[in-house]
């Protein structure tokens, strides 16, 4: 027993240094220090796991300086984005965000929107219900793209916003929080309201309309050129606008308005076209250059007004105008005849009687 016991002892005493030599290399990597020396190992026997070790503690140096360069990278994309980007519970209140996202909601900081937003959709929802209605479908259908919401900024501006979300999940299947991304539409949707009023007007307007590009090929009628030539824009599109024309005549008019409107001009004038029942359609028509914000010439749109009734009656009036000119200058020769010939009567009358 007094053996055992000794030899124990003697066991323990003689792996002590070792047991805490090895102890120190792992705590010198748990303590993340770059170098360390181990002592002079006297057993042999324990080199291959202190190179074992020496080895797991460089892969996870390396592996922490990747971590550490990814979190670094991740964070700049994070704190750089134009996007909003946040992480939200289903209650509303923020649990992170970006600068971008801060200033969407027009707040200084990430750090003042977290303090001071306690259930978003209360605070900054237009309408409240939208917000629920959001954590449904997120609920529902697991992703939400292209969400147009009405938000209140802090100053109480109205602004539109385009969110994407989908929901996060613990281990447990536990709904935990929401991440998005949100971008401000307001511009967006300002721009689309124009066009939307734009093109009800061009679809509404009584003339014709017709919308070329820079080569003069028709990109765009409006219904009353449908209702007005019987063609419909798939049967025009992407045609030269020359194919209007009732003649060689009139085709070179249109050449003559594309050579016009390139120089920035608007060209004015009579054009005569066939409809597709083949009848004669004839127009008063405005041609304008359309141009980018830089000055590239991108088209011109032309606006033409039937006038093929006012030309027919034009030309009756004309011809009223001549046959009555040409009655009053015969009238007028006739008088002077009569004149002439009065003289003449008279006189021989006058011979006659003496």
């Amino acid at each position: 027993l007094s053996l055992i016991i000794m030899t124990g002892f003697l066991l323990r005493w003689s792996l002590n240094k070792p047991l805490q030599l090895l102890n120190q290399i792992v705590a010198s990597y748990n303590s993340k220090k770059k170098e360390f020396s181990p002592y002079h190992m006297p057993y042999s026997e324990f080199m291959p796991l202190i190179d074992t070790l020496k080895g797991m503690g460089d892969e996870i140096k390396l592996q922490m300086v990747e971590l550490q360069n990814a979190e670094k990278k991740y964070r700049s994309i994070f704190e750089n984005a134009t996007e909003g980007i946040f992480q939200s519970t289903p209650q509303g209140k923020i649990l992170d965000a970006n600068p971008a996202f801060a200033k969407i909601l027009g707040y200084q900081s990430p750090e003042e929107l977290i303090d001071k937003v306690a259930d978003v959709g209360r605070q900054h929802y237009v309408n409240p219900e939208q917000r629920r209605t959001l954590i449904e479908k997120i609920e529902k259908e697991k992703i939400v793209t292209a969400y147009e919401v009405r938000l209140r900024k802090k100053d109480d501006t109205i602004i539109w916003v385009s969110l994407n979300a989908l929901p996060i999940y613990n281990s447990k299947g536990s709904f935990l929080h929401i991440e998005g991304l949100a971008q401000d539409i307001t511009t967006r949707k300002k721009v689309e309201n124009q066009v939307r009023r734009l093109s009800t007007a061009v679809e509404q307007v009584a003339q014709n309309v017709i919308i070329t590009d820079d080569v003069g090929k028709i990109k765009y009628v409006n219904p009353a050129f449908e209702n007005t030539t019987g063609y419909k824009l798939e049967a025009v599109y992407n045609k030269p606008n020359r194919f209007l024309g009732a003649d060689e005549t009139e085709k070179s008019l249109y050449d003559e308005i594309l050579s016009s409107v390139k120089k920035g001009k608007v060209w004015t004038g009579r054009l005569t076209s066939n409809k597709k029942n083949g009848d004669d359609l004839i127009e008063d028509a405005i041609a304008s250059p359309i141009k980018s914000p830089m000055g590239r010439f991108l088209g011109y749109v032309s606006v033409n007004r039937d006038v093929t009734l006012k030309a027919k009656y034009e030309t009756r009036l004309r011809q009223s105008q001549k046959m009555e000119a040409i009655g009053t200058l015969a009238g007028g020769i006739a008088h002077d005849f009569n004149n002439i010939l009065g003289v003449i009567i008279g006189c021989s009358e006058l011979v006659r009687k003496r």
